[in-house]
């Protein structure tokens, strides 16, 4: 325990948790007891990753059923298609921060691009996801101007009618 930096607890003896976590910190280690969570030097959100995105809930200790089910939510509201998502929104990023110098004008566009209905086209798996990053890239780098990025938007509302269709 002499070179641990935290301490988890987990064994089905309160007294031991105890026992353990009263140990670590007074070794200056932050601990805390799968039984008493509340109680410990750090909390533990119940968490949901989608690729770079990380949703975190806590109740402080008071309910850990409550942050439960909370996660359980906020996994059904925040699908696998967040994943892909953020890599593309990042990738686009990158190219805008490369093409616009102006930070305001790069954050007008980013902000255009939050208008795109890229989720459900993402969500219902029917684009080839290289080919239309590969497509957005290069709509975006040949006008990366807000007007551009409305036009890319109006694009991509035909791509997905077409996608539906198929």
């Amino acid at each position: 325990m002499a070179e641990a930096r935290l301490v988890f607890a987990a064994t089905d003896d309160a007294s031991v948790n105890a026992q353990v976590c009263a140990e670590a910190e007074a070794l200056g280690k932050f601990a805390n007891a799968a039984d008493d969570g509340a109680g410990g030097g750090f909390l533990v959100p119940a968490a949901v990753r989608r690729g770079r995105l990380t949703l975190a809930v806590s109740t402080a200790g008071a309910s850990p059923g409550l942050a439960a089910a909370l996660r359980r939510r906020l996994e059904e509201a925040f699908g696998e298609e967040y994943a892909p998502y953020l890599e593309l929104l990042h990738e686009l990023r990158g190219i805008v921060q490369q093409a616009v110098p102006e930070t305001g004008g790069r954050q007008e566009l980013f902000r255009g691009m939050l208008e795109w209905e890229l989720l459900p086209l993402l969500r219902n798996g029917r684009a080839d996801q290289a080919e239309l990053r590969a497509k957005l890239a290069r709509r975006v780098l040949q006008d990366p101007t807000p007007a551009g990025i409305e036009a890319i938007g109006a694009w991509l509302r035909v791509y997905a009618r077409q996608m539906g269709h198929e």
